[in-house]
């Protein structure tokens, strides 16, 4: 064998050692968010090892301590909880009824979530402020979501123009402050919050849209 395919064999090694670790890891985030699922805000530490099937040393191994495991957790639920929400807006009906079928989606997804929705609130709480930078990030990638239906869907809305933009953000962070209380104490059917919601906002960009188009 020569030096180089000894280097060679070497870096193949090194890699499929990373994959392995990086799959692991992923295994674990999806036993962790189950576990999350079925316990909600009472699960602790303890009941997370013990439902990734390893012990704390291992968690603290993979994910150097709780504020990763944190971040591990809530950034692979957003990602699915965003991408569930964009399969299911961008599949739904045409402008102005997009508004409304984006509140009750997004609605929706909390609702099915609840209790790891509650549980990862929870975790960012007792983590503390880094907790407060999870839901910053959270918010902003739904509101760049938003913005992707206000210029694909709204046909008064210049692409990458200032008014989807703005618009997208505003949207993600008042629906989000709604469906964050309303999850926690209903308060009336998410039919009912979604339909309030779009009478909320709909005539506001409607305005705004015509103002546009309307010639000085």
């Amino acid at each position: 064998m020569t030096l180089g395919s000894t280097a060679a064999g070497d870096e193949e090694s090194s890699g499929r050692r990373v994959r392995s670790r990086a799959e692991r890891r992923d295994a674990l985030v999806r036993s962790a968010l189950t576990t999350l699922g079925e316990l909600g805000e009472t699960a602790t530490m303890e009941d997370l090892a013990a439902g990734m099937g390893v012990n704390k040393a291992a968690l603290y191994r993979y994910f150097g301590n709780r504020a990763g495991l944190h971040r591990a957790l809530i950034g692979r639920w957003v990602s699915r909880a965003l991408s569930d929400f964009r399969a299911v807006v961008f599949a739904g009906p045409p402008a102005p009824e997009t508004i409304e079928h984006g509140f009750l989606t997004y609605l929706g997804v909390l609702e099915r979530e609840r209790s790891t929705y509650l549980a990862l609130a929870q975790l960012g709480h007792v983590a503390g402020p880094r907790g407060e930078e999870h839901l910053a990030a959270y918010i902003a990638a739904a509101g760049d979501v938003v913005t992707e239906v206000m210029y694909s869907r709204f046909p008064g809305v210049p692409s990458g123009g200032e008014l989807g933009r703005t618009w997208g953000q505003a949207l993600a962070g008042m629906t989000h402050h709604v469906a964050d209380r309303w999850v926690r104490a209903p308060w009336a059917p998410k039919e009912d919050v979604a339909h309030s919601l779009t009478r909320l906002v709909l005539p506001a960009l409607e305005h705004s849209l015509h103002e546009r188009s309307t010639p000085p």
